[in-house]
């Protein structure tokens, strides 16, 4: 079912259409191709025919009804949500879109009592072992039981846990590889887009940059003559 929505969503036209072209869908579980060791050698393309054939083999042939919780003020959600909700029909999924205070979603989304839920994510550094406890990993683990989805897969933790402690370069890429193999397979969740960074700045703006995984360090920036 998951793979079935995840194909049934046109991201490409999401991308196009809610940040005017500027990002590009999400072909992996991590936080974007600024991560090292990010492949799109397993992404799933667009395919609404394939998608209704696996929700057809499913447990929901004939569809199912789901709540999505979405932080309210938030127009790129918004707008992502609406068009998933048009998208997800096509292959009987209705889904009723909730607006919360980012309060109130936060706390929806961290005790798991959702259906579906909207989510962002960004890496501090560049290196994957920061984000793999909090997508894959327990609370009992250091994680935050699969970003509070209960979502498990041994094999994933197993290789996650070894590529944090490799060193060798060329043996923590295969980890990390397999990890994006099974996941993609998997989709433990609705990977959708990575926005691109538009910026501008005047001339005494100093330190300002945009890192490759896209964050903005805004308390190392400051003006200047």
């Amino acid at each position: 079912v998951r793979k079935a929505m995840l194909m049934a969503l046109d991201r490409q036209g999401m991308v196009d259409a809610i940040l005017f072209g500027n990002g590009e869908p999400a072909q992996s579980p991590f936080y974007g191709p600024g991560v090292l060791f990010h492949t799109r050698d397993f992404a799933i393309s667009h395919d609404l025919e394939k998608a209704k054939a696996l929700m057809a083999e499913s447990q929901f042939p004939k569809g199912f009804s789901a709540k999505l919780v979405i932080p309210s003020g938030d127009e790129t959600a918004s707008q992502a949500a609406v068009i998933a909700k048009d998208q997800l029909a096509k292959i009987g999924i209705t889904i009723d879109v909730q607006p919360m205070e980012s309060g109130a979603w936060y706390s929806t989304w961290s005790s798991g009592n959702f259906e579906l839920v909207y989510k962002l994510g960004s890496n501090l550094v560049g290196d994957p072992a920061q984000n793999m406890p909090f997508d894959f990993w327990s609370f009992d683990e250091g994680g935050r039981n699969a970003a509070f989805s209960s979502y498990r897969n041994e094999d994933i933790v197993k290789l996650s846990k070894q590529a944090e402690a490799e060193t060798d370069v060329a043996k923590r890429t295969a980890l990390y590889r397999d990890i994006q193999k099974i996941a993609m397979a998997e989709v433990p969740q609705i990977y959708l887009f990575h926005p691109s960074v538009v910026f501008a700045t005047r001339d005494d703006v100093k330190g300002f940059r945009v890192y490759p995984t896209r964050l903005i360090r805004l308390w190392e920036v400051w003006r200047g003559k």
